[in-house]
């Protein structure tokens, strides 16, 4: 065959075989592009069969995705509402929402108690910790509102459905006093705390038959060896400022003398408290090893030590004008004491203000007539005493007449039990 043949040949080969392959692909159903609709419900009266024309088909859309971003936000009436759209069950939406209030109320209180802390004028808390007042109604007063709150998302009293999530009863878990500390070392503190509070429990626990003598020994030693880890831990300043707050010492100068007048005088005597061995829940009476005669003895030699030590801190004229004032507070103290007996005895508040009156005069005498005398020994000390308790009974007899001897007891027995004794 010649050149120019062949090529004829397969060149109407080649168009045979182009021709055969658009026929083929003119015929197969994958020439037609589908047209994609997402599947649809069949209501009655419908049929699931498409419509005419092109090929359809039939393919499941994909479904938005579903986070809870999309559901949950800070405004609590419309997070319920969120969760009710979706169907979600009545009682696990109180399951959600109800503790998420809780902790936001929770979270209010503890950053409260942790600004007081922050805050807090420990040489002013003359009186029990003043400022954790706090702590009490303040945790009322948010435990209501959050209650309120409750019922205005839910339409009904929740305050039984609230006894579930107590979180806001325990917002003291959420802080700490000492959180003018750095956190790390507030942890440090408080593993201590716990070791050492273990410790004393277990060994109570073994030790059942012991006087409460050796038992306060051993609680003093562990005292002694957690405040020597404890200064491991702090610096020393941050060591004093732990002891202005937290401390035998500390505690004495707030219960047991008049408020300071700043914070430097309060420091300067919480050290001489410190430096005494100074405790405010101590009793002379628990020390058993003593007569009574020698334990007013060494009471008085140990407040005469203090006496001294404070006069040489904070100079004699304060140290009188601070003397002077504990006295007032003692015999404000004593007429509020005889007001609430003389009423639990039938008889009037201005009978008891009369006679505590008289009484604080006749003490006021005695003092001025035995003042300048030098040091009176234990012998002349119980003399007077016993004078001033007569003069005293005397005076109440006199003015409540035969109510006033258990009224006297009384006032005795409670004298007898406070700690200045």
């Amino acid at each position: 065959m010649r050149t120019g043949s062949r090529l004829l040949f397969f060149a109407g080969l080649t168009v045979g075989v182009l021709a055969a392959v658009i026929a083929v692909r003119w015929r197969s159903p994958t020439a037609i592009k589908p047209r994609v609709v997402p599947r649809l419900l069949v209501t009655a009266g419908q049929t699931n069969v498409p419509p005419p024309g092109p090929r359809v088909v039939i393919v499941d859309a994909p479904a938005a995705k579903f986070t809870w971003r999309a559901i949950q936000t800070n405004d609590f009436k419309q997070y319920i509402a969120n969760l009710r759209a979706i169907g979600c069950p009545e009682p696990t939406i109180r399951e959600i929402v109800i503790p998420e209030v809780s902790r936001r109320y929770t979270a209010r209180l503890a950053a409260e108690f942790e600004a007081c802390a922050r805050n807090f004028r420990f040489w002013e808390a003359a009186d029990e910790y003043k400022e954790w007042d706090l702590g009490g109604h303040r945790r009322e007063e948010l435990a209501s509102e959050k209650l309120a709150f409750l019922k205005e998302l839910f339409g009904e009293d929740m305050e039984q459905e609230l006894g579930k999530w107590w979180e806001i009863n325990n917002a003291r878990d959420e802080y700490d006093y000492r959180s003018y500390l750095p956190k790390e070392k507030v942890e440090k503190l408080k593993a201590i705390e716990r070791r050492y509070q273990r410790l004393e429990e277990d060994f109570g626990a073994r030790n059942r038959s012991l006087t409460i003598e050796e038992y306060a020994a051993e609680r003093n030693r562990l005292k002694a060896q957690a405040r020597a880890e404890v200064a491991q831990i702090l610096t020393p300043q941050e060591l004093e400022d732990y002891e202005m707050r937290d401390s035998q010492a500390a505690d004495y100068v707030r219960r047991r003398l008049p408020e300071a007048k700043s914070e430097e005088e309060f420091r300067a005597m919480v050290k001489v408290a410190k430096a005494l061995n100074k405790d405010p829940r101590r009793q002379y009476q628990d020390e058993s090893d003593f007569s009574p005669e020698e334990q007013a003895k060494k009471k008085k030699a140990e407040e005469k030590a203090f006496a001294e030590a404070l006069k040489t801190a904070l100079g004699e004229a304060r140290y009188s004008e601070l003397m002077e004032e504990r006295r007032r507070e003692a015999r404000e103290k004593e007429r509020q004491d005889l007001i609430w007996i003389a009423k639990r005895e039938g008889m009037s508040e201005e009978a008891a203000k009369e006679a505590h009156a008289r009484m604080t005069a006749m003490a006021k005498e005695l003092e001025a007539k035995f003042s300048g005398l030098p040091d009176l020994s234990a012998d002349q000390e119980k003399d007077l005493a016993a004078l001033l308790k007569q003069e005293q009974e005397k005076i109440i007899l006199e003015v409540m007449g035969d109510k006033g001897h258990n009224v006297f007891k009384r006032f005795e027995q409670g004298r007898a039990q406070s700690p200045e004794g």
